[in-house]
């Protein structure tokens, strides 16, 4: 007699076999991404804090520079600084190495924070101010080592500078406050007053013209060649090369916006404008390929529906085909923004990796994006901007996190089953 279902058992263990081997791989994958999100999260939440200290200082008059009614106004402000330092520690240093390691407590950019402090504030003339002022990055790291309970090899700080910096906590004038300026100042050569406000914004323009080159050409281009063009060799042939085209790595397209839009057209370098033009080219076939999909759902009978009710081409394509379809295709424009809102490589071609201290005003201005400034800073060797890169990481993934959750809930919210 022959079994109705032979080896049923080994055909069942193969298949628990696969299902255990399927959820391993996903286990795995998960646990990569969740151990790369740990570890940046890790390094760069960090950023987000840092250290200040308090310092009671005289703003006197005989410390004005010039005292000439026609000059700007400017006080002696490192200065200002030793001798605050000087009291609060109770030291008088006597060798210019000993003035340096005291000055070495406080930002080098401290100066330019209190004279503009001086300039929005000229009342303070005259009188004595408690006044925050940010700590040097060595001190900054020192004490976040300090915290973790670590010690590195080599000490940041002199052994003078670290009994000082012991004094200083035990007076209550050393204090971690939530670092404000990552968010709203600019990029500087002073990992501690570094920001990514003129990236963010520059990142804003730029996404802005890719947005709006790439949506109406890469939709319009889609629209001809699913409802309007004739099914033969010649578009066959751009369909597959629009595919193609998804795939080529985005540097090419970088070297297309260097020799076409710089040097043919001679636009601006470093330029939101040509940053978006170039990154349109990348995020176009994207749009081209998504939004046939979404016309290719839209079943057949709404077309034939349309007809018979004496519509023409273009009424039922606009009138409704293209609506039906919008949800996919916003779906598909979002996540092409995301892709090329992590994109550097073209944009280091045409220029955008320029040191910016100021947010552009308008697309024309010298600007970089997010992903450039997080490479910019991990070129540089003090450990104050390796901890800004992670943190520079972080918020660019939560904002590609955000991205992906607005493509999501618009799809699900308008798209329609049939």
């Amino acid at each position: 007699m022959i079994k109705p279902f032979p080896n049923i058992n080994r055909r069942l263990l193969k298949d628990r076999l696969f299902k255990a081997f399927s959820a391993g791989l996903v286990l795995l994958i998960l646990s990569l991404f969740l151990g790369l999100f740990a570890g940046i999260c890790w390094k760069g939440l960090s950023s987000f804090f840092k250290a200040e200290i308090v310092l009671d200082l005289s703003f006197s008059k005989r410390y004005l520079k010039s005292t000439d009614p026609g000059q700007e106004q400017a006080l002696n402000y490192n200065f200002i600084l030793r001798k605050a330092l000087q009291k609060e520690l109770d030291v008088l240093p006597q060798t210019l190495e000993e003035n340096r390691e005291l000055m070495g407590l406080v930002s080098p950019t401290t100066d330019i924070a209190l004279h503009s402090l001086f300039q929005k504030n000229p009342e303070i003339l005259g009188t004595r101010r408690q006044i925050s002022l940010r700590v040097s990055d060595n001190v900054d790291q020192t004490l976040k080592m300090k915290i973790l309970d670590f010690e590195p090899a080599n000490s940041l700080l002199t052994e003078t500078q670290q009994e000082w910096l012991e004094t200083l906590k035990d007076q209550d004038q050393i204090h971690q406050r939530f670092n404000t300026s990552f968010f709203t100042s600019s990029d500087s050569r002073d990992p501690m007053v570094a920001g990514i406000w003129a990236a963010l914004i520059g990142s804003l323009y730029t996404l802005m013209v890719t947005l709006l080159i790439s949506l109406p050409l890469g939709v319009g281009t889609a629209l001809y060649l699913e409802e309007f063009a004739s099914k033969n060799r010649w578009t066959n042939w751009i369909e597959i090369n629009i595919a193609n085209l998804a795939a080529v790595p985005s540097i090419i397209f970088g070297l297309l916006g260097l020799s076409i839009f710089l040097t043919v057209w001679g636009l601006p370098r470093s330029s939101p404008l040509v940053g978006g033009m170039t990154l349109a080219l990348i995020m176009m076939p994207t749009v081209v390929v998504s939004t046939r999909s979404a016309l290719k759902a839209i079943p057949k009978g709404i077309r034939e529906g349309a007809f018979a009710l004496g519509a023409s081409k273009v009424q039922t394509t606009f009138h409704h085909v293209l609506p039906l379809a919008l949800p996919g295709i916003i779906t598909g424009a979002i996540l092409g923004l995301a892709r090329t809102l992590g994109e550097s490589a073209p944009l280091l071609l045409v220029g955008m990796v320029a040191f910016v201290s100021q947010p552009p005003l308008t697309p024309m201005d010298a600007a970089t994006v997010l992903p450039v400034q997080i490479f910019t800073w991990a070129r540089n060797p003090e450990r104050g901007f390796i901890e800004n890169t992670a943190g520079a990481i972080f918020v660019l993934i939560l904002i590609l996190i955000g991205i992906s959750m607005i493509a999501k809930i618009l799809r699900q919210r308008f798209e329609r089953k049939w």
